[in-house]
């Protein structure tokens, strides 16, 4: 079984066109797609490398189970940052339409400035928060 959080992570840095959309508004070049599982490392925690990606996973709750398999539905949280909010806005669709065809939904979403960087004029970024789930099933 793959992991709902690892699932969503392989889609959405395999998406080329989330891929060249990302690095075209990046201000620093870089070979990494900036798109990480679980923590983003220290060294990439920085508005010159925005956007970032990042995917965590929320848990899952138990919708049926019998002896042969397992349905779950877990949910699991996508958020990035962007410099500009215009940036966010095109971001939004193409991880929304990558998350869609692996059958996850969103169920709540929000953006705000950062409250890390809100206060420093040339770091200041945007957070954008896409809470999905989605169903799987486990063979026993």
């Amino acid at each position: 079984m793959v992991l709902p959080d690892t699932k969503i992570y392989k889609a959405l840095s395999s998406n080329a066109e989330l891929i060249k959309t990302i690095q075209s508004m990046r201000q620093t070049s870089t070979d990494a797609p900036m798109i990480f599982n679980q923590s983003i490392p220290e060294g990439y925690q920085a508005s010159k490398f925005a956007p970032l990606v990042r995917v965590n996973y929320v848990g899952s709750t138990y919708r049926a189970s019998d002896d042969d398999q397992s349905v779950l539905r877990p949910q699991v949280l996508v958020s990035f940052w962007t410099k500009k909010l215009s940036q966010g806005e095109k971001l939004l669709p193409i991880i929304k339409h990558t998350l869609r065809d692996i059958n996850y939904y969103p169920y709540s979403e929000n953006h705000e400035e950062d409250p890390d960087t809100g206060d420093q004029l040339e770091n200041r970024m945007y957070i954008f928060r896409v809470y999905v789930h989605g169903i799987e099933i486990e063979e026993e």
